[in-house]
């Protein structure tokens, strides 16, 4: 009788890609910044589809999800057991307006086939700088000097 199975494999709680978001002008760490993974392998995308059919309507409104986080107080974040594959990153700051622009950054997540270390994920750094969009600057006069007010 042959039929269909569910296989489950045990969790195993290995950061694949990890990283830190910052002001780009200022270095500072941000905190709360969402990073998504808007591209992904298909295993991934197969396997988050299943994932947010077990949420239903409560899959969207979430804030940390397998595809989403927020980064700390320090500006890190970090993504659990991803499949191998390239990966885009989106970097944006909701909450604050226009303050910052958005940021894609790539990442290659690396899966070992040794037999040494059969399954075990290679993390990527993918550290990010997320550009603010105010305008920094003098005003001067056709000569050059600066204008006070």
């Amino acid at each position: 009788m042959a039929g269909n199975f569910l296989i489950l494999e045990p969790s195993r709680w290995q950061v694949a890609i990890a990283g830190r978001v910052t002001d780009a002008q200022t270095g500072q760490p941000l905190s709360g910044v969402q990073v998504t993974i808007a591209a992904a392998p298909a295993a991934f995308n197969s396997w988050l589809s299943l994932h947010a059919k077990q949420y239903e309507a409560r899959w969207d409104a979430m804030v940390e999800r397998a595809d989403r986080t927020r980064t700390a107080k320090d500006g890190h974040y970090h993504f659990l057991d991803l499949p191998a594959g390239q990966y885009t990153l989106t970097a944006s700051f909701p909450g604050v307006g226009s303050r910052y622009g958005t940021v894609d950054a790539k990442a290659k997540v690396v899966v070992s086939k040794a037999r040494s270390d059969p399954g075990k994920i290679s993390w990527v750094a993918a550290d990010i700088a997320l550009p603010p969009t105010t305008l920094k600057g003098q005003v001067t006069s056709a000569d050059t000097q600066p204008v006070f007010f």
